[in-house]
C-alpha cells in the first residue's frame, strides 16, 4: 500500500532528513567546525586590514599577508563548503 505524504505525517514515517536532529558527536564536531571558520575568518581579515599586525621584515610581512589572503579566498570557502555538504549529507 502506498501512502501518501499526508498519511506518512499523520503515521510518524515521514523521511525528511532535513528536520532530524544530529547526534550528539556529530553536532559537537558542527560547532567545532563552525567555531574554527569564525576564527580563522577574523585573524585573517585582521592580518589583511590592520595596519602593520606583522612586525617583521617586509620579504615576511608581505608572505604572512599572502598566508592570510589564501586563507580567506581558497581555504575557508573549501571549509565552509565541507562543513555544508557533510551536515547536509549526514542530515
Amino acid at each position: 500500500m502506498i501512502q501518501s505524504s499526508a498519511d506518512a505525517t499523520r503515521t510518524g514515517a515521514s523521511h525528511d532528513h532535513r528536520t532530524a536532529p544530529m547526534p550528539p558527536g556529530i553536532r559537537a564536531a558542527w560547532r567545532l567546525s563552525c567555531l574554527v571558520a569564525a576564527l580563522m575568518t577574523f585573524a585573517a581579515a585582521f592580518g589583511l586590514l590592520a595596519r602593520s599586525p606583522y612586525r617583521d621584515n617586509a620579504l615576511v610581512s608581505a608572505a604572512w599577508r599572502g598566508n592570510d589572503f589564501v586563507a580567506l579566498g581558497v581555504a575557508l570557502p573549501v571549509f565552509v563548503g565541507a562543513i555544508r555538504t557533510d551536515t547536509a549529507r549526514k542530515g
